[in-house]
């Protein structure tokens, strides 16, 4: 059984248990193992560092694969990406609101660019292709 069958194999055995409430608190020190253990999965910190790059569909699909695995396996951050969800649209409702235009006009270009530069050398997901 190749890497990738046996990570799929161990994903879908702890998503079944997941399910089950009596197991849970078994399966969480379980999928913790797993994401130490299995190849090709990434740790919290580098999900953390890859969900705007996930939201705005930045990754490779190798990467997305990657960062989905965990998610599934993970409750806490699972529970992160759905607070980061809600508060983009609690952001969307705020800039809706307002006047767009007024928001930005005293924001120097220099500014803009220098957030856009250290935004594009951020950590990378390796691909395990």
């Amino acid at each position: 059984m190749s890497d990738t069958e046996q990570t799929g194999a161990a994903m879908g055995m702890l998503r079944r248990l997941l399910r089950n409430p009596r197991t849970k608190a078994g399966v969480q020190k379980l999928s913790g193992l797993a994401l130490r253990i299995l190849p090709g999965q990434i740790t919290c910190g580098e999900f953390e560092a890859f969900v705007i790059d996930y939201h705005e569909g930045g990754l490779t699909e190798s990467q997305e694969k990657r960062f989905e695995g965990h998610m599934r396996v993970c409750p806490m951050c699972r529970a992160s990406f759905a607070m980061y969800l809600k508060a983009i649209a609690v952001a969307k409702t705020v800039f809706l609101e307002s006047e767009k235009d007024e928001l930005f006009v005293d924001v120097p270009q220099d500014l803009i660019d220098a957030i856009l530069d250290t935004r594009s050398d951020g950590p990378t997901v390796p691909d395990s292709d």
